[in-house]
């Protein structure tokens, strides 16, 4: 159940990082943290250092968002 959550998260979020709305990245970094958590009942470190990574990355391209506008 949590990766579908976290699969219907990133989708909103690329749907509105598309449409250039800065909320997106706050929806990729909670769909990126779900897949972490879920990552990690399962043992799958490789997937826990990519949704890791991407987490780090939307952490970072909301903050810089933010100093943008």
């Amino acid at each position: 159940m949590i990766g579908w959550i976290a699969n219907i998260l990133i989708v909103v979020a690329i749907m509105f990082i598309g449409r250039k709305q800065r909320i997106g990245w706050i929806f990729s970094i909670i769909g990126n943290l779900l897949w972490c958590i879920y990552a990690v009942q399962l043992n799958l470190w490789s997937a826990l250092f990519i949704d890791g990574l991407t987490m780090i990355i939307g952490i970072y391209s909301w903050r810089k968002w933010k100093n943008d506008s």
